[in-house]
């Protein structure tokens, strides 16, 4: 059954050729695809205890944000996470978010900054240490840490993403990767 504005398609077309398989991408990508798919990254260099940090402010709509969470640091870092965050948005440092569709005009609802305004109150929803501290004036090298999946974010909510050095010069970046997607109820 073709429904009006549907397109056409033949199920030999959807199957590859050599194998027999049928031809699918994930969701995900599937979301890239429909212009719904969105990219920020901060990167700055921090000193011994000096931190960077990142607010995510999620719209308030049944669209969510099905996000998936990077740090790189050069040097050992400690990375927190606090959900509901006393930070506030800061416009002048406002990160627009990158549609990972260059064809699409579609714009995220999502808010983020980097280096938020006033202070966290709470203790952090997440730590996770990276790379080894510094002994003796000398640091191994830092690492990486991925979500290893998505995280759905709550709607009409605001993230704290801090990653704080624990060695001199330390390049650090935060990543985020998300696509929105209607929440069916």
């Amino acid at each position: 059954m073709i429904f009006h504005n549907e397109p056409s398609f033949s199920l030999t077309s959807q199957v590859d050729s050599m194998t027999g398989w049928l031809k699918t991408i994930s969701g995900p990508h599937h979301e890239t695809h429909e212009g719904n798919s969105y990219y920020v990254v901060y990167s700055a260099l921090a000193a011994d205890e000096a931190a960077i940090s990142i607010r995510i402010k999620t719209p308030n709509s049944n669209v969510l944000d099905h996000t998936t969470i990077h740090v790189e640091t050069a040097l050992a870092a400690t990375i927190q996470m606090w959900m509901s965050t006393t930070k506030t948005h800061n416009a002048s440092n406002e990160i627009i978010p990158l549609n990972k569709d260059f064809n699409s005009s579609k714009l995220s609802g999502t808010q983020v900054c980097h280096t938020p305004g006033g202070s966290q109150a709470g203790a952090a929803r997440l730590t996770q240490y990276i790379g080894s501290a510094t002994t003796n004036g000398k640091t191994n090298s830092g690492g990486v840490t991925s979500s290893r999946g998505e995280f759905i974010l709550k709607a009409n909510t605001a993230y704290l993403i801090t990653v704080t050095s624990r060695a001199a010069a330390n390049a650090m970046s935060i990543i985020l990767d998300w696509y929105e997607h209607l929440q069916h109820i």
